[in-house]
C-alpha cells in the first residue's frame, strides 16, 4: 500500500501538471514542503521548476506548458500514447482504465482517463494496492522514463549553446526537471508498495497454511 505522504505528493504533482493557473506558485511551494519530508533528491530536482514558476508571468507559463506538453510528442501527458501510440491497444487501455476508475467511484470528468494527472490522482486514492502497483510499474514509470530521457547528442548540443544564452532557465528544461522529480517519487512509492504487497501476500499465505495445519 502506498503511504499517506506519497499519496499527498502524487496529488501535488497532479495539480502541477494541470494547465497553469494563478494558484500554481502556491501549489509548487506546497509540493516542495511535502517532498522535503519524503525524498530530498526529488525535492532538489524540483527546485529549478519552482524558481522558474516563481518569476514567470502566467501567460508565459501557459505558453511554456503548451510548448512542452502539447507540441512535443515526447512529452505528451497521455500515458496510453507513450505505451501504445495511436493503436487499438491504447483504446483497450482507456477502456480498462475507465472500468477501474468507475469501480472505485473515481471520475475524471471530461478528461481522458490516461492523462497523467488523472492517473496520479487515481493511484493516490485507490485502496487496491495491486492495481496501484501495476499502474506505477507498467504505465507511469515507463512513460516518465521516456518523457525525461534526452538524446545525448542533443543534450550536448544544448549545453554548447547554453554558454552563449542568458542564464534564464529554459521552460522545457524546468518542466522536464519537474517530471524527473515525479519519476523519483514514483520509484520510491513503487519500492515501498512492492515490499508491502509482498508482505501482505506472505502473511496471507502463512495464514492459509496455518489453517490447513489446524484442519
Amino acid at each position: 500500500m502506498i503511504g499517506a505522504i506519497a499519496r499527498d505528493n502524487l496529488r501535488c504533482f497532479a495539480d502541477m501538471l494541470e494547465y497553469p493557473a494563478p494558484s500554481l506558485p502556491g501549489t509548487v511551494n506546497r509540493c516542495r514542503t511535502l517532498l522535503a519530508a519524503f525524498d530530498t533528491d526529488a525535492a532538489d530536482a524540483l527546485v529549478p521548476f519552482a524558481d522558474y514558476v516563481a518569476r514567470t508571468p502566467l501567460p508565459l507559463l501557459e505558453e511554456a506548458y503548451t510548448g512542452i506538453f502539447d507540441l512535443d510528442p515526447k512529452c505528451h501527458l497521455y500515458i496510453g500514447y507513450h505505451l501504445f501510440g495511436d493503436s487499438y491497444k491504447r483504446s483497450a487501455f482507456l477502456i480498462g482504465l475507465k472500468e477501474r476508475f468507475s469501480a472505485s467511484g473515481f471520475s475524471v470528468g471530461d478528461e481522458l482517463p490516461d492523462h497523467l494527472s488523472a492517473m496520479l490522482r487515481f493511484v493516490a486514492m485507490t485502496t487496491d494496492a495491486i492495481v496501484a502497483q501495476e499502474l506505477i510499474d507498467d504505465a507511469l514509470l515507463p512513460s516518465l522514463e521516456r518523457m525525461t530521457d534526452r538524446n545525448p547528442s542533443a543534450a550536448a548540443a544544448e549545453s554548447a549553446t547554453e554558454a552563449l544564452a542568458p542564464p534564464e532557465p529554459r521552460p522545457g528544461a524546468a518542466y522536464i526537471g519537474m517530471l524527473d522529480a515525479l519519476r523519483m517519487v514514483l520509484e520510491r512509492a513503487s519500492a515501498a508498495g512492492g515490499a508491502n504487497t509482498r508482505m501482505e501476500e506472505r502473511s496471507r499465505d502463512l495464514a492459509l497454511l496455518d489453517g490447513r495445519k489446524g484442519a
